[in-house]
């Protein structure tokens, strides 16, 4: 009778949670300043920073009033969750050369694919790529980041890119710039053939399914991630996270690697010059490694991290700093 009572009321709690968080929906709305762009948040007033919050409050208010109730009626509800993932870590598989060597298969047929697909030679997008390559060559000229310019996705992502690439080509033209878009779009097939191949090592699979489960799942992407402007579901922005998701795996396979510490603490920072949605997504994820690390008692990976986690900040906090002093 008893654990029907708590069965009860742990129903009528998350319940009540879903119901307050459909009602802090509205309840959450920043001010909105225009910026000077004509589009869909203008002409509503609405603050783009409304959506995030707004999905960040209806997922995490169910979540911690289950993780609460629980906790109130375990007592070793906390206990047996860091016991949970003391007793079963990831097992790396050895036995690994077949999902490698698909690998290598599927590696050359992206580089055809790469080197066969025809040039983009459509009309400027004066909004978009335009947006983007004025920042970029403002960039050129005056050495700024973001003075002066609308950067609406991530500093490198929108300058550093197409100005680095016009730097090692010693060639200024919009040429560069879309094909810097698709090797970056070339660069994310490869990740994600990385993972998926990091990921199928971890598996309690056979071989044979191994590779059935990469190609599925190559099959799968394919659909999703194309080299035609604006028909990718999944777009370049996603390289910081997937390049987290690869390096969790790493550390999870070599327990010991100080390396693979201090460029996941490296993500923190870089994962914000690179896209800001992007970047926060990647820091959400490193709190997660974070917890993880600390429930099965790595506690000094998680003081790696947040060292070197702190060394980057500081360096890239008195770099801005002189940039921004240089400007003045």
């Amino acid at each position: 009778m008893k654990f029907q009572k708590e069965r009860l009321i742990f129903l009528i709690c998350i319940f009540i949670s879903f119901f307050l968080a459909f009602l802090s929906w509205d309840y959450i709305h920043f001010k909105y300043t225009d910026p000077g762009i004509i589009g869909a948040y203008s002409l509503n007033n609405h603050h783009s920073f409304n959506d995030v919050f707004r999905y960040i409050a209806f997922v995490m208010i169910p979540i911690f009033t289950f993780i609460g109730v629980k906790a109130y009626y375990e007592k070793n509800f906390i206990l047996n969750i860091k016991t949970l993932f003391s007793n079963n870590r990831f097992i790396y598989k050895n036995n690994s050369h077949l999902s490698w060597l698909t690998f290598f298969i599927i590696l050359i047929f992206l580089f055809l694919e790469f080197f066969s697909i025809p040039f983009p030679v459509h009309n400027l997008d004066s909004f978009h790529e335009g947006q983007k390559m004025s920042a970029a060559y403002k960039s050129l000229l005056d050495n700024s980041l973001w003075s002066g310019s609308y950067v609406t996705v991530g500093v490198f992502y929108e300058i550093l890119s197409s100005k680095i690439t016009w730097k090692i080509f010693d060639h200024t033209s919009i040429g560069l710039v879309r094909f810097t878009e698709l090797f970056l779009i070339f660069v994310l097939k490869i990740l994600l053939i990385l993972f998926l191949t990091f990921l199928s090592n971890f598996l309690k699979l056979s071989n044979f399914y191994k590779i059935i489960f990469i190609i599925i799942n190559v099959l799968f992407f394919s659909f999703l991630i194309d080299y035609n402007p604006g028909v990718d579901l999944i777009s370049s922005r996603e390289i910081p996270i997937l390049t987290l998701l690869i390096l969790f795996l790493s550390l999870l396979y070599n327990n010991n690697n100080l390396f693979v510490l201090f460029l996941i603490a490296l993500l923190s920072t870089s994962s914000m010059i690179w896209a800001i949605d992007r970047g926060l997504v990647c820091n959400f994820l490193i709190l997660c490694i974070l917890i993880y690390l600390v429930l099965i008692g790595e506690y000094k990976k998680k003081f790696f991290i947040c060292y070197f986690h702190n060394f980057i900040m500081v360096d890239t906090l008195l770099y801005f700093k002189k940039r921004i002093l240089l400007l003045y």
